[in-house]
């Protein structure tokens, strides 16, 4: 009837060591990867969508205290950093194995590392930025994190869109 992670989980609440909101499992209701399969320029809208499904089964669950409401969050952010770091990673052996054929007269993974560094600076600080614009003192960390995890998700649009990538996604 349970599964081992559902049936422990169960009797962790049953007695008091664990919140029904420190029991969502947001992974099983967030899954951005489905969103690469589809068409690369509607990515944004797809994790977008995934996130509010996430979301509504928190509310549906009533899980209104920190846990179950930064739950989604976290893990949008987590999934995004993870589909970040494999498009990079993709476009990095694009443009050394472009680099090869060209002799290395063009310098593309220099350009694109550099590019990717800049890029992290200027998410990191744009995140800080509109986090206090908006003067919010709980739950500061949360809205970082999700303007992180908006940006990154951005961002893999940008490298989709711009590397050549052989294959799709």
């Amino acid at each position: 009837m349970f599964g081992k992670t559902s049936f422990l989980a169960v009797v962790m609440i049953a007695f008091g060591s664990l919140s029904p909101a420190n029991a969502f499992d947001a992974s099983r209701h967030l899954k951005l990867a489905s969103c690469e399969f589809g068409d690369p320029t509607k990515f944004e809208d797809c994790a977008k969508l995934e996130r509010e499904r996430c979301q509504r089964v928190v509310d549906r669950l009533s899980l209104s205290t920190a846990g179950g409401l930064y739950a989604c969050g976290d893990e949008y952010g987590q999934q995004a950093d993870m589909l970040l770091n494999r498009h990079y990673k993709k476009a990095v052996a694009v443009a050394r194995e472009a680099d090869r054929q060209w002799n290395g007269h063009v310098e593309r993974e220099q350009m694109l590392r550099e590019a990717q560094r800049s890029w992290i600076v200027y998410r990191d600080k744009t995140c800080e930025i509109n986090a206090s614009w908006r003067r919010i003192m709980g739950g500061m960390d949360s809205v970082i994190a999700d303007c992180v995890a908006e940006l990154s998700i951005k961002q893999i649009q940008v490298l989709s869109s711009s590397v050549p990538f052989d294959e799709p996604w």
